[in-house]
């Protein structure tokens, strides 16, 4: 039997992650029917989509945890756990080895554990609908990260953590592996810069968005901007200016007509006369 550490009972666990499997149904009546070694990898691979604990929002503890926490009851030996450790038929029964290994056994054998995983770049999720990561990946996370996809991992004791982290550091400065992406991890939320969050709220925040409309090639056109300004103030004045220039020449026209009748009476007035003098 492979030698084991911490909590028997647990397997490490976290106190929420092993309540919810120990009372979940699938490990109390479908993985209750499965006892071998055997069983376990066709389990795997018959069942185990990704590596996350959880069900995605829910508190419901995944396939693949439930089926890890299972594995601590059938109590492997070194032979069996070598065999996972480089089966080929699925990467899930690699990496759920791999976790095994980093909740369940001695924290002084992880580096002989992990170091022919190191560049193992077959693919795999974390999450149903996460990006894609390798089992490398997995390998250099658990090394270095005090969580696994936001589940507290079994702490390594500090100086076993200090050499594990020499050993890794020395591992990828000659072989220039990089660190471990955050697929493991959820990204966190991006938050604006304090001079974007400015310019937002000095605008008028919500309101500032309204003077934005989406134009072609994927950019922004801003019709706050001093050229519509300028182009609606032109406008503006132009209308303006034809409506005075309509007020004026119509102002002429009226005194045109007042000169015309006035015209007109004049000579009104002249007949009058001339008809009296022949009168």
């Amino acid at each position: 039997k492979m030698e084991t550490w911490g909590n028997a009972q647990t397997m490490n666990l976290e106190n929420v992650l092993y309540q919810n499997i120990v009372n979940n149904l699938y490990l109390q009546n479908e993985l209750a029917e499965i006892n071998t070694y055997h069983e376990i990898l066709d389990e795997i691979y018959n069942k185990v989509e990704y590596l996350g604990p959880w069900i995605p929002r829910t508190k419901t503890p995944s396939t693949a945890f439930c089926i890890l926490y299972k594995m601590s009851q059938v109590q492997f030996t070194m032979k069996q756990m070598n065999g996972m450790l480089s089966h080929e038929d699925s990467p899930y029964i690699r990496a759920l080895a791999v976790l095994y290994i980093r909740y369940f056994t001695p924290p002084q054998y992880l580096w002989e554990w992990f170091e022919g995983l190191m560049e193992d770049d077959e693919e795999l999720l974390i999450e149903p609908r996460g990006k894609p990561t390798t089992i490398g990946r997995i390998v250099r996370g658990l090394l270095r990260e005090p969580k696994f996809n936001e589940s507290m991992l079994p702490r390594i004791p500090v100086a076993i953590q200090r050499t594990l982290l020499d050993q890794l550091d020395e591992y990828e400065r000659k072989n220039g592996t990089g660190q471990p992406k955050a697929a493991m991890f959820k990204e966190a939320p991006r938050v604006p810069s304090p001079r974007a969050r400015d310019d937002g709220y000095s605008r008028g925040g919500r309101d500032s968005d309204r003077g934005k409309d989406r134009a072609g090639g994927g950019q922004y056109r801003d019709l706050d901007a001093p050229s519509a300004r300028d182009r609606d103030r032109d406008g503006d004045r132009g209308r303006d200016r034809e409506y005075r220039g309509g007020s004026d020449r119509g102002g002429d026209r009226d005194r045109d007509t007042g000169r015309d009748y006035g015209r007109d009476r004049d000579r009104d007035r002249d007949y009058g006369r001339r008809d009296r003098d022949r009168d």
